[in-house]
């Protein structure tokens, strides 16, 4: 079991890792009108796997190639509250693959 475990969290594991290239967003940055990304942190996907790196990414900071961070009170209001459906839907994603992974867990145990 705890083999299977292992197994499973490299393969998540590596699955980040491939996916942390640069993914830009729909959304412009309000300073020069580039697209913007979201930072995201390799050791939140090392330490909490796909669930860690997904609520890291959802609730992480915006950024500009070439501005740098960028404050969420910069966007306009109907921006915001699209960032903030998407960081919620992250969210709930994320919690959503936890309990999958616990119910199957449970399931083999028994």
């Amino acid at each position: 079991m705890c083999l299977l475990l292992t197994s499973v969290r490299f393969r998540l594991f590596r699955l980040i890792l491939l996916q942390q290239k640069e993914t830009h967003m729909t959304y412009a940055c309000p300073r020069c009108g580039k697209l913007i990304q979201r930072k995201s942190s390799a050791a939140a996907g090392v330490a909490g796997g796909m669930v860690g790196a997904m609520l890291v990414a959802a609730f992480g900071a915006f950024s500009c190639s070439a501005c740098g961070k960028i404050e969420s009170a910069e966007f306009s209001p109907e921006v915001r509250g699209k960032m903030r459906n998407g960081s919620i839907a992250m969210a709930v994603g994320a919690l959503v693959i936890l309990v999958v992974v616990v119910v199957v867990l449970m399931k083999f145990a028994s």
